[in-house]
């Protein structure tokens, strides 16, 4: 293998490199492991590292990312004194500068005072330390964690707002889509370990995705969360994360009965089951809660019965179904709880992407009047305090209800909407409803043998779009 240095945009010749691997490379990592095998067989077999119920958990490794784990500060000397020895031998040198011994115990005693050395060089004691990606606590509180993954949805939010997602580039379907896989993937990266979020930490991550999703469709950061997201056809951000822990717990599980990793997932499931610990903490207690969550105690009833679990892709299929009808179900539950979605989810029914989408993406010149028709269905109100009604001024009528009003009641625009009820055959009692849903029967909506369901929806969002362009929306 060869390479070169760069340097004020100029190459150096070519040179061997006869040790080492390339950094980034797809192999890189596991002929890395390859390199350390003997190290960790090493570490393994002695009797100075953490095991659980026989089970040797010393020194998990991800490349060159090496964790030492002791239940004492001895043991985790002499494990270090392994790791010095075999560098030495080998000719290469790990990094005293960036390790850090973080201490995870239920004692209050301090042992700030111990002195731990790798390559004669005295390691710190901290309290927080970032593990191949993912924030660790001595204290397992999360909330810094979480604020940061907050500014990075909103940072990462604006960031692609440059490469035109937002409101007046991209479609919002295509637009929520690559805010899940860039922004999401690294703004949430290793959430499937974030354990026992706090109610203030998931409001909080939960305002940061209505911030995403009311920046996509171009809407006042004040209209209703509850209406934004629906529109997306997205559920909550904690629903988001459970989906990803189920996975993760999923794929542990279908490994190899060889497998660490998996040995590991059954003696702390073992133990939280049968109450062999009395405080148990982590990724058990946590998943365990989001299995009973979302109805899915069968299969692990299955599995600890039977030590059979279904397949990765039919474990995910069924968690999708079932995150998906607790997330309908308690989205139907909140618009039923106020009065200001009542209108609302008469236009919104199911929690999916709006057909207005669909029309826009099949005719990208429908986007202005499509934005408006967006902001009319985040707009629909139900007031009934004759107090705060409004005087049109195109026909002299009150109104509560500006949109309501202008499609269904104002004389302004009686001649279209006639002309659009005699075409389609819509039913007047349900206009409103049939307009902003764009979902209607093909038997009363075409009567026309020529004219389609497109047809229709173009003619709906045209006819919604001209009569609030003078609206204030």
């Amino acid at each position: 293998m060869k390479s070169c240095v760069r340097a004020k945009n100029q190459l150096s010749r070519d040179f061997t490199l006869d040790r080492g691997i390339r950094q980034g490379g797809v192999l890189s990592a596991k002929l890395y492991l390859l390199f350390i095998n003997d190290l960790l067989d090493e570490l393994s077999n002695s009797s100075f590292g953490a095991s659980l119920l026989g089970v040797k958990v010393c020194c998990p490794t991800q490349a060159d990312d090496v964790a030492i784990v002791s239940s004492s500060l001895i043991g985790l000397q002499r494990l270090l004194q392994i790791c010095e020895t075999y560098s030495r031998r080998w000719r290469f040198c790990f990094s005293p500068t960036k390790s850090v011994i973080l201490n995870f115990s239920i004692s209050t005693k301090s042992i700030e005072k111990e002195q731990i050395y790798l390559c004669n060089h005295e390691l710190p004691i901290v309290s927080t330390v970032k593990h191949v990606g993912i924030t660790l606590s001595d204290t397992f509180k999360s909330k810094d964690r979480t604020i940061g993954a907050c500014r990075a949805i909103r940072s990462g939010v604006t960031v692609l707002a440059k490469s035109g997602v937002h409101q007046d580039g991209l479609n919002p379907l295509i637009s929520a889509k690559l805010i899940k896989q860039c922004v999401y993937a690294k703004a949430l990266y290793g959430c499937q370990l974030w354990n026992n979020l706090t109610r203030e930490e998931i409001a909080m991550l939960e305002r940061a995705q209505h911030f995403a999703c009311k920046y996509v469709l171009g809407l006042n950061l004040r209209t209703r969360s509850d209406m934004c997201t629906s529109l997306l056809g997205w559920g909550s951000l904690e629903s988001y994360i459970d989906e990803r822990k189920l996975f993760f717990f999923g794929h542990i599980l279908n490994m190899n009965p060889k497998y660490l990793p998996r040995s590991i997932l059954i003696t702390r499931l073992l133990e939280y089951n049968l109450d062999c610990t009395k405080h148990q903490k982590g990724f058990i207690p946590d998943v365990w809660r989001i299995i009973n969550k979302y109805n899915l105690n069968q299969y692990m009833s299955m599995f600890l019965q039977n030590r059979v679990f279904l397949g990765y892709c039919s474990w995910k299929r069924i968690v999708k179904q079932a995150v998906t009808a607790k997330e309908c179900n308690d989205w139907k539950l909140r618009m039923s709880l106020h009065n200001d979605f009542r209108l609302f989810s008469q236009i919104q029914s199911e929690l999916s992407p709006h057909p207005v989408f669909s029309a826009w993406m099949r005719d990208p010149s429908l986007k202005v009047a499509c934005r408006i028709f967006v902001r009319a269905c985040t707009s629909i109100r139900q007031n009934d305090d004759i107090l705060v009604k409004e005087l049109c001024e195109k026909c002299g009528r009150f109104f509560s209800s500006r949109p309501e009003h202008l499609i269904l009641e104002c004389d302004s625009f009686n001649d279209a909407r006639t002309s659009f009820i005699l075409w389609f055959g819509a039913d007047r009692n349900n206009l409103l409803k049939d307009l902003l849903s764009l979902k209607v029967e093909q038997s009363r909506a075409i009567t026309v043998s020529s004219t389609t369901i497109y047809d229709y929806q173009r003619a709906a969002i045209m006819f919604v779009y001209f009569a609030l362009r003078h609206c204030d929306l």
